[in-house]
């Protein structure tokens, strides 16, 4: 008698280069630099940038699941890039300072998902005297309804809102 086998999921074929992209993002700069991943978008016109996100997105898709639940075990709190770049619904607060970043004040209404949730750069004439204060990774998670019980319950009270390197 035949025997029936089973389909497997056609799996695109991802390298540590590409998920040490969709974890840390731009922080995987020796992915960037070393190859096998997706290219910085440095020096790239606007429709290679969009293929490239394009891709990214369909990874994030089928790896994400997986990617997120690993991440989360590591870092609880947190979230990988990705999670930001293509999940996250709004960025982060602005709990206090001038917020002065170029987003808002640019149109660049995006932007904050390619920094983890918060400005990476501002505008200028910012009052750098006076920085801005944004929530932390798990302010955000906690806000939004999103930590675990598991992540709850590994973050001690000192580890609670600590701001993340």
């Amino acid at each position: 008698m035949p025997r029936l086998r089973r389909r497997t999921k056609n799996r695109t074929a991802y390298n540590a280069s590409h998920l040490a992209q969709l974890t840390e993002g731009p922080r995987a700069l020796v992915a960037m630099v070393c190859g096998g991943g997706w290219p910085c978008h440095n020096g790239m016109h606007a429709a290679e940038i969009a293929e490239r996100t394009a891709s990214m997105r369909a990874a994030w898709a089928e790896l994400g699941d997986d990617l997120l639940e690993s991440f989360i075990a590591a870092h609880p709190g947190r979230r990988p890039w990705a999670w930001w770049m293509f999940t996250a619904t709004e960025p982060r607060q602005l709990l206090a300072g001038p917020g002065s970043h170029w987003w808002g004040v640019l149109g660049h209404a995006g932007e904050w998902r390619e920094t983890f949730g918060t400005p990476e750069m501002f505008i200028s004439g910012h009052d750098f005297d006076r920085p801005s204060h944004y929530e932390t990774e798990d302010e955000y998670l906690d806000r939004q309804n999103l930590l675990t019980r598991a992540e709850r319950s590994a973050l001690t009270p000192a580890e609670l809102h600590k701001e993340t390197p």
